[in-house]
């Protein structure tokens, strides 16, 4: 296989690679000779994969559980005006408030655009995997309700 020279350092490289495993320059493209690197392509591909729908709607799941959960934090405060064995301490107010607050944030920045930045599709990221979650034990759930109901007939 014939040998050539990284376009950045000159030193040998293979046909087939796509960096420069000397100095992280591009060995392909418009940006051939440019450092980048490794990063550079795992970030623009990380980019581009969370702009898929699927994952956009697996991260809307997520940050709507987020909101969810922080509504639910509210409940312990309601109690204690009705019952007088439940202490409130206050961390539930405060926690109820960042994960609602957070989680709408997040709705209306996922729902807005596809991700553009790292930090939009690491966001997304993040809540397609809690979404996915979600999902996953929904699916779980029906199916292990689905044999446990044909076991006992």
């Amino acid at each position: 296989m014939a040998e050539t020279t990284c376009p950045r350092c000159a030193k040998p490289v293979e046909p087939v690679w796509l960096i420069c495993p000397h100095c992280e320059a591009l060995l392909y493209g418009p940006e051939r000779g440019s450092r980048g690197g490794l990063n550079k392509l795992a970030r623009d591909r990380f980019i581009r994969l969370t702009g898929n729908k699927g994952i956009r709607l697996l991260s809307l799941l997520g940050a709507s559980a987020l909101c969810v959960v922080g509504a639910m934090m509210f409940v312990p405060l309601t109690l204690t005006f009705f019952s007088s064995t439940y202490t409130f301490t206050g961390i539930e107010v405060i926690g109820g408030v960042i994960l609602l607050v957070g989680g709408f944030f997040v709705l209306v920045w996922l729902h807005r655009r596809p991700p553009q930045g790292f930090l939009s599709a690491g966001m997304t990221g993040a809540m397609a995997l809690v979404g996915g979650l979600i999902l996953f034990s929904l699916v779980a759930g029906v199916v292990f309700m689905i044999i446990a109901a044909a076991l006992n007939c």
